[in-house]
This record gives structure tokens, C-alpha cells and sequence, in this order.
């Protein structure tokens, strides 16, 4: 089981992205860019499919969007299992979800991974994260996203704040799953 430690950050305008990402290639190795479409089910449970670079990838979170420090579940698909997969996730009631676009650009500073997030529909925001097997080096990986979120100076969207926004887009924008209309992103 993986710990995803990670901390979000909002830009309220493209030119507040466009300083952070000028700071970043000072200072921070740039990995690189990706367009993700990624398809979020709320219920019964949070889960995630995600298409990016001929790669599918089914994601199951524990806990709350916005919280510090969650469980983390990724399955990796073969591009023909995705319908018997779909189909099955209708079987157990997932039938409803949410297209979200995402141009993600990464980079790797004092060993955590920092994206900076162009969220179709929804704004700009980044995102400085460790992954963990070992439960006590949460709190660490914790003080590394602060020191390193005080270096770049971003200022934490509130998880309240974040939580409100992402339900409130993913409810707006939810609609029935066409497992073909999935398919079409690969």
C-alpha cells in the first residue's frame, strides 16, 4: 500500500502558473509535459480512470479530495481490458462520471514531485507530492512540501475551499459512462 503525501496550491490566473513554472526551471529537473483525460466516479466510491500516453490507469484514493496524506491504490490496464473493466465497474454501480482534461507539466525538486496543472473547466493549480510505503515518513515527506512549497512561494488552497470547487465541478459536469466515449481518448 502507497501513501500519497501531497499538497494542492490554486493559481487564480494563468500568469501566476506561468511564475512558478519560471522558477521551477531554475531550480528543479523538468521530467516533462502530458495531456491526461481522466474519468472520476464519486460513488459508491471514489475511483479514478485515467488515459495518458497510450497508458490507462485505474486509481482508488482512501479519505477526502484535499486531505494531506492518503491510501493509494493504481492498477494498470491493457488497452483491451478497459471495456470488460468498464463494464464490470457498471456491474457494481459505477455509472456516472466526469471528464476532466488535464495538461500536467512535472518536475522533481528536493526529491518530491511538484505539477503544475492546467485543469480544463476548472483553473490552474500545482500540486508538490512524495509517495511512501512506510506510514512514519509521512509526517517527513510533510515538513519536505512545506519547506520546499515556503522556496517557492505558493500559498495552500484551503481544503474546504478545494474539496467545494472539485465537487461542485464533478457534479456539474458528471453524465452517464459510454465505455466507447472512454475508449475514444486512448
Amino acid at each position: 500500500m502507497v501513501f500519497e503525501v501531497e499538497k494542492k496550491f490554486q493559481f487564480l490566473q494563468k500568469e501566476e502558473k506561468d511564475a512558478i513554472m519560471e522558477r521551477l526551471s531554475i531550480d528543479a529537473k523538468y521530467i516533462g509535459s502530458k495531456i491526461m483525460h481522466s474519468f472520476i466516479f464519486q460513488a459508491p466510491n471514489y475511483l479514478r480512470v485515467r488515459l495518458s500516453e497510450h497508458k490507462i490507469t485505474v486509481t482508488h484514493k482512501s479519505g477526502e479530495p484535499g486531505d494531506i496524506a492518503r491510501k493509494e491504490t493504481d492498477l494498470t490496464l491493457a488497452d483491451e481490458q478497459l471495456i470488460p473493466f468498464l463494464s464490470l465497474l457498471e456491474a457494481l454501480g459505477y455509472v456516472s462520471c466526469t471528464h476532466v482534461m488535464t495538461k500536467r507539466d512535472t518536475f522533481i525538486m528536493d526529491g518530491l514531485t511538484v505539477e503544475t496543472n492546467e485543469i480544463d473547466g476548472l483553473g490552474f493549480f500545482a500540486e508538490i507530492e512524495g509517495l511512501t510505503e512506510n506510514k512514519d515518513e509521512v509526517n517527513s515527506i510533510i515538513q519536505g512540501i512545506d519547506r520546499l512549497k515556503s522556496r517557492l512561494r505558493l500559498e495552500e488552497v484551503d481544503k474546504s475551499k478545494y474539496k467545494s470547487l472539485l465537487n461542485e465541478f464533478l457534479e456539474k459536469n458528471r453524465e452517464v459512462m459510454i465505455p466507447g466515449k472512454i475508449l475514444s481518448y486512448l
